[in-house]
């Protein structure tokens, strides 16, 4: 029995170790606006429920943004704010359809 739980535990650990290091990739990497979801927004300093809803309802009604700068174009988001965060986000553009 002491052989199973120890097999079942080094198992665990190895996903364990991979699941972290996915996460940590994920975290360390800059967000992409154009593929951020209301939860991935709001871990940025500064960008509340309120704000995350505005940059979702932005890139609903204008398509993609083209450059970081873009987020000025919403209400309550300004170069201050833009000036903090700027190295946690980034704009990939949309793939193109082949």
């Amino acid at each position: 029995m002491n052989r199973r739980i120890e097999v079942w535990n080094n198992h665990t650990s190895r996903n364990d170790s991979l699941a972290l290091s996915r996460m940590s990739a994920a975290l360390l990497s800059p967000l992409d606006l154009n593929s951020a979801n209301e939860f991935e927004l709001q871990r940025l300093e500064g960008i509340g429920p309120a704000l995350a809803g505005r940059i979702l309802d932005y890139r609903k009604e204008n398509g993609d943004f083209k450059d970081v700068s873009d987020l000025e174009k919403i209400k309550g988001i300004g170069p201050v704010l833009i000036t903090k965060i700027h190295d946690k986000i980034t704009v990939h553009p949309a793939p193109n359809p082949k």
